[in-house]
């Protein structure tokens, strides 16, 4: 649960993704009554603790029309969501939204594009070379 998304966003690991096992973590929450109204999961390359490698595996990832099931409910959501009106928190309606961030599983690995990020393309020694010019230019 980052500290950016308060009580409305909690980020789940998992070793095998696809939305299959999406629905799985969405069913577990709805089932539990958790106070949380959105999930993001993601693939076990991911550190669910460094928002910069969420975001991007969120953006990268997730399909916009296949990668985000919601679920409807009434007489169980938090009344305290900021995003719902009166009435919803009145009754307690609400949704809970989970957006899969990971590799769909039927994808041969050579469909995979490599991540494009600092960390992951570059060698340590142009890594390092970089960060000391940075420092030098006192960036």
């Amino acid at each position: 649960m980052p500290p950016e998304g308060v009580t409305h966003l909690v980020v789940v690991g998992v070793k095998k993704g696809g939305i299959e096992v999406t629905k799985k973590v969405l069913d577990f929450f709805i089932a539990r009554r958790v106070m949380v109204s959105k999930c993001i999961v993601v693939d076990q390359d991911v550190d669910v603790f460094n928002m910069g490698q969420v975001i991007h595996a969120f953006v990268t990832k997730c399909h916009p029309g296949r990668s985000i099931l919601v679920e409807h409910f009434e007489g169980k959501s938090n009344a305290l969501t900021p995003c719902y009106d009166a009435e919803e928190r009145r009754i307690l309606k609400g949704a809970f939204a989970a957006f899969d961030a990971t590799w769909p599983l039927e994808w041969p690995k050579e469909n995979i594009p490599p991540r494009a990020t600092f960390e992951d393309i570059y060698s340590e020694n142009t890594k390092a070379r970089v960060l000391e010019k940075c420092l030098e230019y006192g960036l």
